[in-house]
């Protein structure tokens, strides 16, 4: 209540140092270990608190006694973990916004979209021709070595702390993102990744299509850095990858730019965003149909429930409009070429 009641403050003592150092620290502390530490705590604090209910239920005599008191002391150590990840991250959300932060009006020209959708099809086609050496490989794009990816984002936050004001602390280096062994279970639930604040790990799932994942693992990074909104996490993480050494980075990137502005321009001048989507190399829409497909095998009622809880989880943060928060990562992209002179070029 504090934080949300003084956010400049929040922003100037927690925002800019005390909560990326935290998640520095955690970082470091397991990034050293091959997998991640996440989903085997995740794991045995279930079978921990459901072993306790299941104890319970099964004691002769004063059965509803013992089920409370299992409920008491799960509802107890929930409390604890609650308060812990309150102060390693769950403050971040009281921040001001970016766009706050940065000054930016909330005004740009009325065809700023279409001319940023046309530039971005050329990038992401010049970027295809660059990764692969051809308009079309003849299969969908795969990352034969993930970890220099990965080491390469590392390397470019440094430059997009400094330029967003994020704080020293968030160019620190926390080392890479894990894949997941549940991952099959993530595809199931509609998740890209997540980030454990309780660990300092940015995890992603490791089964969605390669031309994804670098800007996958730069969006959790950009929460391991404190940025807690999902719109802000996206369009830092598109900065990032769109910095970087890699191209499979920057075609990643730049894909993500690409889809959401075509996205957009399709729903206001669908004629103009035909023409646009035409300009695709072939080789750029096996990517996205590959995508596409990928996404829609494993979409079910799994995923709907997962988005429910998301949805709801944002929401009691006060970010009002919940999941439909991801998409707001457009508006920042559009404010961010119009302090550019209209354009997204580095």
């Amino acid at each position: 209540m504090l934080a949300r009641a003084l956010p400049g403050l929040t922003e100037s003592i927690y925002g800019q140092f005390i909560g990326p150092a935290t998640g520095w620290a955690l970082a470091r502390l397991t990034g050293w270990l091959p997998f991640s530490l996440a989903e085997w705590l995740l794991l045995l604090a279930s079978v921990h608190w459901i072993t306790r209910w299941i104890t319970a239920s099964r004691l002769d005599g004063m059965r509803l006694r013992t089920l409370g008191r299992a409920s008491a002391l799960n509802l107890r150590e929930w409390s604890i973990v609650f308060a812990v990840f309150m102060l390693v991250f769950g403050l971040q959300y009281q921040r001001p916004t970016l766009a706050e932060r940065m000054g930016w009006a909330d005004d740009f020209e009325t065809d700023l979209l279409e001319q940023l959708a046309a530039a971005s099809v050329e990038e992401v086609n010049s970027l295809y021709r660059e990764l692969h050496g051809s308009d079309d490989s003849g299969a969908a794009t795969r990352i034969k070595n993930f970890d220099h990816v990965d080491q390469e984002l590392e390397r470019a936050w440094d430059s997009v702390a400094s330029e967003f004001r994020l704080g020293s602390a968030a160019g620190w280096k926390r080392g890479r993102s894990k894949g997941l062994l549940i991952s099959p279970l993530l595809s199931r639930l509609g998740l890209s990744g997540f980030y454990f604040p309780w660990t300092g790990e940015a995890n992603r799932n490791r089964d969605i299509p390669s031309m994804r994942q670098p800007h996958v693992a730069a969006h959790e990074k950009a929460h391991q850095r404190g940025i807690a909104r999902e719109d802000e996490a996206s369009f830092l993480g598109w900065a990032t990858a769109r910095r970087s050494e890699s191209t499979a980075a920057r075609y990643s990137a730049a894909m993500y730019a690409h889809r959401r502005l075509l996205r957009a321009l399709l729903r206001e001048n669908p004629g103009r965003g035909q023409e646009i989507l035409r300009a695709r190399l072939p080789g750029v829409q096996r990517d996205v149909d590959d995508l596409h497909a990928w996404w829609n095998s494993h979409h079910g009622r799994a995923t709907v429930a997962a988005e429910r809880i998301n949805d709801r989880y944002l929401r009691s943060h006060r970010i009002r409009d919940g999941r439909a928060s991801y998409a707001r990562s457009l508006r920042l992209l559009l404010l961010y070429a119009s302090q550019r002179g209209g354009t997204l070029s580095p």
